[in-house]
């Protein structure tokens, strides 16, 4: 058991690192020698903090009915009204997930989507190329944060609301000139969303009474955080209202084609099958704009990154993409194992640079843990995608950026190496067997319990699956057309560890430079004929 002392001065540290806690969740690791440690906290209920994954397991999984509860801050309740996906919990929370994940989970949706990508992505290289071609040295130098979050802006927001913010076209228009479009509700949106995360990663552990008194009074942050959500507010409410009045216009044709999410949302029914209220749709569509678009940038943004940076990546990257003969990628050929290398690259980032850091739930029945942690209801454990990510025992070199770890061989000599330390130095041939049965299952299915970027169990990404996809089908796009180098910059050139901050996300508030070198031709295309 972990002092209450011990664990305060992480509280303390967690307040200036980037990762304090997820970086003490390791330290504790290092220094008792157990991945599963209960911990006294003078200020709180009970707290278990564990990476092992056979725990994952069973707090996610085999027994995820216990610990479906979310540990939110107070300050996201307070300004979210319990609403959406991640400000909800119990019947609602799984009503609004299962209304949410339908357009990513059937084959039409996701050609939509593939289609999407593949023409944002197209339009951001023209851009690049262009502004390239004027350069002198023949290269761009690009805050590939700020362009990836533009980009996936318009991928989310045309796959969500059917609607284009057009935020490559403002790329183009400061790159190359000329008149760029009007995005004046959009950019203070965006702003929004960047400045309320911040407030909120400030706020973090600052309980609701405290936030009430904070706004009435004016001191502290709230009271900008409130006016952020205003701006939220009315900027998703326009959208809402835009895309219903669509739906009339449509239906009066007879098409009642669901054409976007928020389509689906619309058309919805409660229990009692009325329409949903316009609040619990706010309360969808910010999540999916906010968290989807965040998350699946700071990948991208990573990706190039190292690839700018590894030349042996980015080379494998452009050998597998020039198999393609000069088309454009699509996400079957990331579903049909034509992009694998790509994909290792694009899991490896998510690995080393989690898009979330925490994901904590709430124990809601007394219960006893694999590891004899007896916890009790409104005790938490905690989880962490960043430290499951760097934990020594399960990743060998965890700070090297290997994406030969997800090959399907070296996930299985893994797995199987994790099986017998599962099993112990003493189990009979039966108990391994089981636990190497158990272990293909894990990774057969995808739940491996070891590698948790967006989460894991009931309360995990609805869209992690496509962001898989958009992602690898971005990043063999871009290395298609050009290859790419660290800034010549020095004073954009930050090092091969990227400076990083979590609010809500992962976000980089120095930016991420490379220089982008157009190709003469696509990679493979003078392969054709």
């Amino acid at each position: 058991m972990l002092d209450s002392t011990t664990f305060l001065r992480s509280l303390l540290k967690a307040g200036t690192s980037p990762v304090g806690m997820p970086e003490a969740m390791l330290e504790w690791v290092d220094s008792t020698g157990k991945e599963t440690i209960g911990i006294k906290n003078a200020i709180g209920p009970l707290c278990v903090s564990t990476v092992d994954p056979d725990i994952v397991e069973y707090v996610c999984h085999a027994n995820a009915k216990n610990y479906r509860l979310r540990m939110l801050p107070d300050a996201f309740r307070y300004v979210i009204k319990n609403k959406g996906i991640t400000g909800s919990d119990g019947a609602y929370n799984r009503e609004h997930r299962l209304m949410c994940q339908k357009p990513f989970m059937n084959s039409f949706s996701l050609d939509q989507f593939s289609r999407t990508v593949e023409d944002r992505v197209g339009l951001l290289c023209d851009a690049w190329a262009r502004a390239a071609s004027s350069s002198a040295t023949g290269g761009l130098e690009i805050d590939v944060d700020d362009h990836s979050q533009r980009l996936t802006l318009d991928i989310v927001t045309s796959l969500a609301f059917n609607k284009d913010f057009k935020q490559v076209e403002g790329i183009d228009a400061q790159l190359n000139g000329g008149a760029g479009p009007d995005d004046s509700e959009i950019s203070a949106m965006l702003d929004a969303y960047n400045n309320t995360s911040e407030i909120m990663g400030q706020l973090f552990i600052t309980p609701v009474p405290l936030l009430k008194l904070q706004n009435v009074l004016g001191i502290g942050r709230v009271r900008e955080l409130k006016e952020g959500y205003a701006v939220l507010e009315k900027g998703i409410d326009n959208i809402i209202n835009e895309r219903r009045t669509q739906l009339e216009i449509n239906s009066r044709v007879g098409d009642d084609e669901d054409y976007c999410l928020l389509d689906v949302l619309l058309r919805a029914k409660d229990s009692e099958g009325n329409p949903l209220p316009q609040e619990d749709i706010w309360g969808d569509v910010n999540d999916i704009m906010a968290a989807g678009h965040r998350t699946t940038a700071s990948n991208l943004t990573v990706n190039l990154h190292h690839v700018a940076r590894m030349p042996e990546v980015q080379a494998a990257i452009e050998r597998e993409v020039a198999t393609l003969r000069g088309r454009a990628p699509t996400f079957k050929d990331v579903q049909e194992g034509r992009l694998q290398y790509t994909q290792r690259v694009v899991k490896e980032s998510l690995r080393k640079y989690a898009p979330i850091n925490l994901f904590p739930r709430i124990v809601e029945s007394d219960d006893v843990l694999p590891s004899g942690h007896a916890v009790e209801a409104g005790d938490f454990i905690l989880l962490s995608s960043w430290a499951m990510g760097r934990n020594p025992r399960v990743w060998a070199r965890p700070n090297a950026f290997d994406p030969e770890r997800f090959t399907e061989e070296n996930l299985r000599v893994n797995a199987e190496r994790l099986a017998r330390e599962s099993a112990g130095p003493d189990a009979d041939e039966e108990t391994l067997r089981i636990q190497m049965e158990r272990m293909s299952r894990r990774i057969a299915g995808g739940r491996d319990f070891t590698y948790t970027p967006f989460g894991s169990g009931p309360r995990s990404c609805i869209g992690g699956t496509f962001a898989l996809l958009a992602t690898t089908v971005s990043l063999a796009s871009v290395v298609q057309r050009f290859s790419f180098e660290k800034s010549s910059d020095p004073r954009k050139d930050h090092g091969f560890e990227i400076p990083f901050v979590y609010d809500t996300t992962i976000t980089f508030p120095k930016g991420v430079h490379v220089c982008a070198v157009p190709r003469k031709v696509r990679l493979g295309a003078d392969a054709e004929g």
